[in-house]
């Protein structure tokens, strides 16, 4: 699943028992409520995806994607609860009470550790709400190479 539009276009058909969603702190399409209503109702399992948006939200500066202010305000949620990217990224998702699973790509042996080793927190209500969902780079498949 790529988009709402596309989870209800499917729906109509066929009623999946999961599904795989993007989301991550600047791809929030499907924190909707109807989404959510209509998936508890169904009793269908999500799989979030795409977390660290393809690496992006783990790099030090991304000049592909021009997402520094995201970055820095990301920063500052992780200094202020003194945590990593990944455990602020992770936690994010795991935040979201309809995730049932989170699937995760990693690079390297010693980055699959620290998403193991993740701390899971607790965020405040709004904390990620000054971070802008950027429409035009949320979705990797539309990158162009």
């Amino acid at each position: 699943m790529y988009n709402l539009k596309d989870f209800y276009k499917i729906t109509k058909f066929y009623k999946p028992d999961i599904v795989q969603i993007p989301i991550n702190i600047i791809d929030r399409e499907f924190l909707d409520k109807k989404f959510e209503n209509y998936i508890n109702k169904n009793k269908i399992k999500v799989h979030a995806r795409s977390v660290f948006l393809k690496g992006s939200l783990l790099q030090k500066k991304n000049n592909f994607l021009k997402i520094d202010k995201e970055i820095n305000l990301l920063d500052t949620i992780c200094k202020n609860y003194k945590i990593s990217r990944i455990d602020a990224l992770v936690s994010y998702v795991l935040n979201i009470k309809f995730i049932d699973k989170v699937v995760i790509g990693v690079e390297d042996l010693d980055q699959l550790k620290q998403i193991i080793q993740s701390k899971i927190i607790k965020f405040k209500k709004n904390e990620f709400y000054n971070i802008n969902v950027i429409n035009k780079i949320k979705k990797p498949y539309l990158w162009k190479k």
